[in-house]
């Protein structure tokens, strides 16, 4: 909304937090499986 209005924003930086990855702080086997999949798709598409 702030960028609709000239001069209100000179920058904007959106941030997000993740939990994702295969290290302690993952949140459970089924995230791990799922990532594992996923990792699988993208290897597929990129043969």
């Amino acid at each position: 909304m702030a960028l609709d209005q000239p001069t209100l924003a000179d920058v904007v930086i959106a941030i997000a937090s993740a939990t994702h990855g295969r290290g302690a702080d993952a949140r459970n086997d089924l995230q791990l499986q799922q990532i594992s999949q996923f990792e699988a798709i993208l290897a597929a598409g990129q043969a």
